[in-house]
């Protein structure tokens, strides 16, 4: 939470008014915290699910920000905006897919130039409805370069130590992102 308001929320504040995209929005929980602490934004959040839809609203209700952000339910790996967005989140998604790099290229395809995102996944957790397994950071940091973003900064944590007969720790990795 520190690596996201601090690397990719903080940057935000000092650049004029624009529209963040949440690619697999889910709760809402990130984009209600990135609405909360920057005045005149304004977002759209994509998510497959209608449950995840329904989240998402009631966390913007309650967050009293429902006003400044849309969600649409439909498939983040083929939604384009009308126009360019100056930000956007993806939020342990990654995993979920078989084909992340769709998701990335998406991501990189619906950002103005220069336009900053903040995208997370876990990696070596093993979990049932993780599809994609990550192994190492330099995958993800790949997968970023290879749609076009550079990485400007990079944090990656784990809660617990490495126990025999695990090979990987398993630990989530964020990335803000700019788009070349």
């Amino acid at each position: 939470m520190v690596f996201f308001n601090d690397g990719f929320i903080a940057p935000l504040k000092g650049k004029p008014a624009g529209r963040i995209l949440d690619f697999g929005t889910g709760s809402g929980v990130w984009l209600s915290l990135a609405l909360t602490q920057i005045e005149n934004w304004t977002a759209v959040g994509i998510d497959i699910s209608p449950t995840s839809v329904n989240w998402a609203r009631a966390t913007l209700n309650a967050a009293k920000i429902e006003n400044r952000a849309q969600i649409l339910e439909g498939d983040a790996l083929s939604y384009r905006p009308s126009s360019p967005a100056q930000a956007a989140i993806s939020c342990f998604v990654l995993e979920h897919l078989e084909e992340p790099q769709r998701l990335l290229d998406a991501i990189a395809e619906s950002l103005e130039s220069g336009a900053s995102a903040f995208v997370c996944a876990a990696l070596t957790a093993a979990e049932i409805d993780h599809i994609y397994e990550f192994r190492k950071e330099s995958e993800l940091v790949l997968m970023a370069e290879n749609s076009g973003f550079r990485v400007c900064r990079i944090q990656s944590s784990s809660s617990i130590k490495l126990t025999p007969p695990r090979r990987y720790l398993p630990r989530s990795m964020g990335m803000v992102l700019e788009k070349a």
